[in-house]
């Protein structure tokens, strides 16, 4: 079993984002809604911070915190990670349900996962999401606006 940091986590949790399997919960999150509106699945994956965002919907997973609780044979790092959806366009609806979509499926696909045991975790707790309000982007497009969810995963040694 190999063992995760924090880096470790954020690109497994990266890949998992952009694969089909996420797709599929994302459709499954449009087909529940019965609107007849697709949110578009991610164009750009990162597994780290960007300062300039190039392609939309993007996610960004970014490192917050690791704590360590030490047993006598086994040493629990718990990784807090912010999973960032940003969205831009031109219709403030759109802009706001994708988001919201986004968020819905991540948390659907990451809720208590362990993302098939290839980084030894611990099932994943999802612990707050957020969006920010909706604002100008200076992406050529009218409307920005982000949702952000926070998970605790949690590595055994």
């Amino acid at each position: 079993m190999l063992t995760g940091d924090i880096e470790t986590v954020k690109a497994a949790i990266a890949a998992d984002l952009a694969s089909s399997g996420f797709t599929d919960v994302l459709a499954a999150v449009n087909a529940e809604k019965n609107d007849g509106y697709t949110t578009p699945g991610p164009a750009a994956v990162y597994d780290y911070e960007r300062a300039a965002l190039e392609a939309y919907p993007a996610v960004e997973l970014q490192g917050l915190t690791t704590t360590y609780e030490v047993d006598d044979d086994v040493k629990a790092a718990t990784h807090q990670i912010a999973i960032v959806w940003t969205q831009v366009g031109d219709n403030e609806q759109t802009v706001t349900k994708d988001v919201e979509r986004l968020v819905r499926a991540t948390r659907d696909r990451l809720w208590r996962s362990v993302l098939g045991g290839q980084v030894g975790l611990a099932p994943m707790l999802v612990m707050s999401e957020d969006y920010s309000a909706l604002a100008p982007s200076a992406q050529g497009q009218p409307f920005m606006k982000g949702g952000r969810l926070i998970v605790a995963a949690t590595t055994l040694t």
